[in-house]
């Protein structure tokens, strides 16, 4: 409960540290300006000590402050990320494993974060990206914790792995077509999954898609599922279940685990 009433406040706080740089008028609105404000970086104008235009400068121990603050927030997101994935992945398939498989996955997981780190792209680009798949993937991973007979038999491994796919392939694909050039179908697909994923730059419409996307995908899989079960008498088994066929697996995953829930 402090965590989040903490939380609330420092999420307010810092959107009416917007307001107010909006209604300080030291926000330039037109992209196209050299001078443009990105709207993720509206608390920071309020740290200006004049009312032109441009981004904001630090000029005093509490601009200082804000800024340690700031990167804080953005070591410890990233921190978080990093651990969570690895946390996940080592205990769903390195369950009962020497410690060293774990080491080796977080290594692993950070090599395209290194990789996207070192193509110099602005860091709210990568926060975008573990925001979008968090907004894909969030519905999901919340039904999965329907801890009852009947949300076991509804929710599986495979509905929610099948959920996040088409959120991310729907948002993919939505991008896609807002970029789309008839005379460069390639191109088309690169620069429409770039904006999608790293450069719409928290367009409100992107994270709808996602969101939608992934309840969609879920109820889909629900229904086909129960359909077929009932009608027909088939139950599929799940992503686990065919993982441990692929030779080497059985290394990686404890086979003294319980099997994993059907489709």
């Amino acid at each position: 409960v402090i965590g989040c009433v903490a939380t609330i406040i420092v999420v307010f706080l810092s959107g009416f540290a917007g307001l107010l740089a909006v209604w300080g008028n030291v926000i330039d609105w037109d992209p196209d300006s050299p001078t443009y404000t990105n709207p993720n970086l509206y608390l920071f104008q309020v740290l200006k000590d004049n009312d032109s235009l441009g981004e904001a400068k630090v000029s005093s121990w509490i601009g200082v402050f804000v800024v340690i603050l700031a990167c804080i927030m953005n070591m410890s997101a990233l921190d978080s990320f990093q651990n969570g994935l690895a946390a996940t992945l080592t205990a769903h398939f390195l369950k009962g494993r020497p410690i060293i498989f774990a080491r080796v996955m977080v290594i692993v997981i950070n090599v395209p974060i290194i990789a996207f780190a070192l193509d110099n792209r602005n860091v709210l680009s990568l926060f975008l990206v573990t925001n979008m798949v968090c907004t894909c993937c969030t519905v999901p991973v919340m039904m999965g914790l329907w801890d009852s007979p009947l949300g076991r038999s509804l929710v599986t491994e495979s509905s929610m792995v099948f959920s996040c796919a088409v959120a991310i392939l729907t948002v993919c694909a939505y991008g896609i077509g807002n970029n789309w050039n008839p005379d460069d179908h390639l191109g088309s697909i690169a620069t429409g999954t770039t904006y999608a994923w790293v450069n719409n730059q928290y367009t409100w419409d992107y994270f709808l898609i996602a969101l939608c996307s992934s309840v969609a995908g879920l109820l889909l899989w629900i229904i086909v599922a129960q359909v077929l079960k009932r009608l027909l008498g088939f139950e599929g088994v799940g992503i686990s279940d065919l993982l441990r066929h692929i030779p080497g697996f059985s290394l990686l995953a404890d086979e003294r685990a319980a099997p994993a829930a059907g489709a």
